[in-house]
C-alpha cells in the first residue's frame, strides 16, 4: 500500500511542475505579443475540469516566411465548449496510468501549438546572439575598437575645429612644445626639413617686428662666427672685407699725406710756387710730386698670380726691351710666400709678404683672397701708387672673384677687362727705356721763352686759384662747425668768406645763440687762417615761446643727445616753460652738456635734471603725481612702467623697494598717507603687468626724495622712487 501512495505523490508533483512551466510559457508568449490572452479568468491545467476552456487557434500569417523576421499570429477565441465535452480528469480522481496519458496528451498538444513558432524564431535568436557577441568583442577588444574609430578620428577632429576652434587650440597648446621636442628627438632630419622653408621667413618677420631683439640674440655669436669663418675659408672672408679694409687704411694714409701737404703749402718760394703749378696740372698733391721728383720710379711688369697653384692669371709688361719670364717669376714668388707663411709667420697670424728688394728693383706684393698681384718696379714708388695697387686689386677681386677662384690655367676663362686693368696700372709710371726713347728736349731758349710766357699767364691765375681754394676751405670749415653744433644745427646761417674776412649772416632767437655762433666761427677761422677776422652780422631777436614748438624742440634735442654714446635720457616739457630731464649718463661731464643743450631752447625758463652717472645697477625712474593725488599719470603707464617691467624681467633675481614721497609742508592737500598710497598704486600696476608681488616692497616717506630739497620745485617731491635690492 505504501508504494502506490508514493507513486501518486510523485505523479502529482510532476503534473504540478508541468502546469507551472506551461503557465510561464504562455505568459512569455503573451508578453511577446505572439498570442492574445482570453478574457476569461486565468486557469491552470489542473483546473481545466472546472470551467469551460476557450482553446486558442494559432495560425501563421503571410509574413512568417523568413526566420529573421518576427511572425504576426492570428488568434481566434472559440466559443465555450459544449456540455458534452469531457474535461481531463484530475489527479486526485484518476488512476496514475490514466493521468500519465493525459499529461502526455497535453504535452503533445503543447508541442503542436508552440513548437512550430519556436522553430521559426530559433535562427533569428542565433543570429542576434552572434551579432551581440561580435559587438561585445569589438567594444571590449582595444584592437577592434581602434579599427572602428580610426576612420572617423580625422572627421571628428575636423568637425570639432569647425564648431569650436578656440577649445581645440587651448587643448593642444600646452603640449605643442613637447610634441616638437619629442619629434625632433625621434628624427631630427625630418623635423629640420619640415621647418627649413619657414626659418628664413620667420627671421625676416622677426627682424621687421623686433630688430633690437634679433640684434641682441645674434650679437654674442658674431665674433665666434667670424673667427670660425676665417678658420674654414679665410680667402673668401678676405675677398669680402678687402674693399672695405683697403678703403679704411687708404683714408688714414690720405690724412697723413694731407698733413705733410699742409706743411709744405705754408712755405712760399719760387720753387714752391713752380711746384704747386706742376702739381695742379698733373692732378696730384704737391707732396706726391716732391716724392716723384726725388725718387723717380718706373714699372717694368705686373703679374696677377693664383695664390694656391702659382699660375699666372694675367700680366702686363712694358713693350720696350726684353720681357720677363712670367711663369718663372710666379713660381718663385709663390715659393717665397709659402716659405714665409709656413716658416716665418707666427702660427695663426694674418701677416703677408708685401715687398721683395733686389738691387734697384722692387717687387710689390698685395694679396687678397685667392690671388695676389706682383708689381716689378724700378725706383721708389709713391704712396699713391701703393694705394692705386690696392684699389686695382680690390676692384678685380670684387668683380671677378668667382672666375679667379675657379681658375685652373686656361686663359680663356679670364675676363678681358682684367688685362686691361693691369695695363692701366702699368701706365701710371713709364719705364726707364721709354724715358730714354723720348724725343730730345727743345732748345733751351725756346724752353725759357715758353716758360716765361706760361709764368706770366699761369702764375697770377694760380695765385688767384690758390687764394680761392683757401677761401673755399675756410668757408666750408666754418659752415661745418656751425652745423655740427647741436644748438645751432636747426637754424639757417650763411657764411661768406672773402678778402681775409668771414661774415656770418642769419637770424637766431636769442643773444646767447648769437654769441655761441660767433665763438664757434672764430675758433674755426683761427685754426685755419690766424690773420683772418670774423664779422658777426647775425640778428638776435627774442620771440614769444610757443609751447608746441618748445615741446617739439625738447623731443628733437632728446633724440639727438640719445644718439651719443653713454647717454640715455627722457625729457618732459612741463608747465611754465620748464623742462625735466631724467636718465643715465656715462660721464659726469655729460650732465652739464645736457643742461646747456635744453637751456638754449627759446622760451625755456629752467631745466631740472635727475641724471645718474652709471656706476652700479640702479633703476633710475621716477613717477610724478598731481597735488593731493595718488593716481598714476596716464602717460607714465606706458613708457616708464614698461621700463620697470623690462628691468625686473632682465634681472629675475632682483627685487625692488617702491618708495612713495609726499612733503606735506610744500603743498596744501598733501598728507603723510599719500606717500604710501602712491607706492601702493605703482605696486598694483606692476602686479597687473605680471610681476610677482613677493619681489615688490612698498614704503612711504614724508622727506624729500634723493637729490631734492627746498630749493627745487615742489612737484618734484610728489613722486615714487625705486631702490634695487
Amino acid at each position: 500500500m505504501t508504494l502506490p501512495n508514493q507513486g501518486d505523490a510523485s505523479t502529482q508533483r510532476n503534473s504540478d511542475s508541468d502546469a507551472t512551466q506551461l503557465a510561464n510559457f504562455l505568459s512569455l508568449l503573451i508578453e511577446m505579443d505572439i498570442i492574445t490572452p482570453i478574457t476569461s479568468p486565468e486557469i491552470t491545467p489542473p483546473e481545466l475540469s472546472k470551467a469551460n476552456l476557450a482553446i486558442p487557434i494559432v495560425e501563421p500569417t503571410d509574413r512568417l516566411t523568413s526566420p529573421e523576421e518576427p511572425s504576426n499570429l492570428r488568434v481566434e477565441v472559440l466559443s465555450p465548449l459544449p456540455p458534452s465535452f469531457t474535461p481531463l480528469p484530475s489527479p486526485a480522481s484518476t488512476p496514475p496510468e490514466d493521468y500519465d496519458e493525459a499529461v502526455i496528451a497535453f504535452k503533445h498538444l503543447q508541442n503542436l501549438l508552440v513548437a512550430p513558432e519556436l522553430d521559426a524564431f530559433r535562427p533569428l535568436v542565433e543570429t542576434l546572439e552572434q551579432k551581440l557577441y561580435a559587438l561585445e568583442h569589438q567594444i571590449y577588444d582595444p584592437t577592434q575598437l581602434m579599427s572602428l574609430l580610426l576612420p572617423w578620428i580625422a572627421e571628428l577632429i575636423g568637425r570639432k575645429i569647425e564648431i569650436s576652434r578656440e577649445e581645440v587650440v587651448q587643448a593642444i597648446a600646452p603640449i605643442v612644445d613637447s610634441l616638437i621636442q619629442e619629434r625632433a628627438g625621434q628624427n631630427k632630419d625630418l623635423m629640420s626639413g619640415a621647418l627649413a622653408p619657414l626659418i628664413s621667413s620667420a627671421i625676416t618677420h622677426q627682424i621687421n617686428d623686433s630688430p633690437e631683439e634679433i640684434t641682441q640674440a645674434v650679437a654674442p655669436m658674431m665674433g665666434k662666427a667670424i673667427r670660425e669663418q676665417i678658420r674654414l675659408e679665410k680667402d673668401a672672408m678676405v675677398d669680402a672685407l678687402y674693399p672695405v679694409i683697403g678703403a679704411t687704411v687708404s683714408k688714414y694714409l690720405a690724412e697723413a699725406i694731407q698733413s705733410i701737404n699742409d706743411k709744405i703749402e705754408r712755405t712760399l718760394s719760387f720753387e714752391g710756387i713752380q711746384r704747386k703749378i706742376r702739381a695742379q696740372f698733373q692732378g696730384v698733391s704737391e707732396a706726391e710730386l716732391i716724392l716723384r721728383e726725388a725718387l723717380p720710379c718706373s714699372i717694368e711688369a705686373i703679374f696677377l698670380i693664383h695664390k694656391t697653384s702659382g699660375l699666372v692669371i694675367a700680366e702686363a709688361q712694358q713693350c720696350e726691351g726684353e720681357c720677363l719670364e712670367s711663369e718663372m717669376i710666379a713660381g718663385m714668388l709663390t715659393a717665397i710666400r709659402s716659405f714665409a707663411n709656413d716658416c716665418i709667420a707666427r702660427t695663426g697670424g694674418m701677416s703677408e709678404l708685401s715687398e721683395i728688394d733686389y738691387g734697384d728693383f722692387k717687387i710689390l706684393l698685395e694679396a687678397a683672397g685667392y690671388c695676389y698681384i706682383a708689381v716689378v718696379v724700378q725706383g721708389e714708388p709713391s704712396p699713391s701708387f701703393n694705394r692705386k695697387i690696392r684699389r686695382t686689386l680690390g676692384s678685380i677681386v670684387q668683380h671677378h672673384g668667382m672666375a679667379i677662384e675657379t681658375f685652373e690655367g686656361d686663359p680663356v676663362t679670364i675676363p678681358n677687362d682684367i688685362p686691361t686693368t693691369l695695363a692701366n696700372l702699368r701706365d701710371a709710371y713709364p719705364s726707364q727705356q721709354a724715358k730714354k726713347n723720348r724725343k730730345p728736349a727743345k732748345p733751351m731758349v725756346l724752353l725759357v721763352l715758353a716758360g716765361t710766357i706760361l709764368s706770366l699767364i699761369l702764375v697770377p691765375a694760380s695765385f688767384v686759384k690758390y687764394r680761392q681754394m683757401i677761401t673755399d676751405r675756410i668757408e666750408s670749415s666754418v659752415s661745418d662747425a656751425l652745423t655740427s653744433t647741436p644748438e645751432l644745427a636747426v637754424y639757417r646761417l650763411d657764411v661768406d668768406a672773402r678778402q681775409g674776412k668771414v661774415m656770418l649772416v642769419g637770424k637766431l632767437p636769442n643773444p646767447e645763440l648769437r654769441q655761441k655762433a660767433d665763438v664757434v666761427a672764430r675758433s674755426t677761422v683761427r685754426s685755419l687762417a690766424p690773420r683772418w677776422s670774423v664779422d658777426n652780422e647775425i640778428l638776435a631777436a627774442d620771440v614769444l615761446p610757443d609751447p608746441e614748438l618748445a615741446r617739439a624742440e625738447v623731443n628733437r634735442i632728446t633724440n639727438t643727445l640719445n644718439r651719443s654714446e653713454g647717454i640715455i635720457i627722457v625729457a618732459y616739457y612741463i608747465e611754465n616753460n620748464n623742462v625735466l630731464v631724467e636718465g643715465v649718463v656715462a660721464n659726469a661731464g655729460d650732465v652739464g652738456t645736457i643742461e646747456r643743450a635744453f637751456q638754449q631752447i627759446p622760451g625755456i625758463q629752467s631745466v631740472s635734471t635727475v641724471l645718474e652717472v652709471q656706476s652700479s645697477l640702479n633703476l633710475d625712474i621716477r613717477f610724478y603725481f598731481d597735488v593731493a593725488s595718488a593716481q598714476i599719470v596716464p602717460d607714465d603707464l606706458g613708457y616708464k612702467l614698461s621700463q620697470v617691467v623690462s628691468f625686473l624681467a632682465e634681472y629675475p633675481e632682483k627685487s625692488i623697494k617702491i618708495i612713495g614721497f609726499s612733503y606735506p609742508s610744500d603743498s596744501p592737500g598733501e598728507t603723510p598717507g599719500l606717500a604710501l598710497q602712491r607706492a601702493i598704486a605703482i605696486r598694483d600696476a606692476l602686479i597687473q603687468r605680471g610681476i610677482n608681488p613677493e619681489r615688490l616692497e612698498i614704503m612711504g616717506s614724508i622727506d624729500y626724495p634723493p637729490g631734492m630739497g627746498a630749493d627745487h620745485p615742489s612737484w618734484l617731491s610728489r613722486c615714487v622712487d625705486f631702490e634695487v635690492k
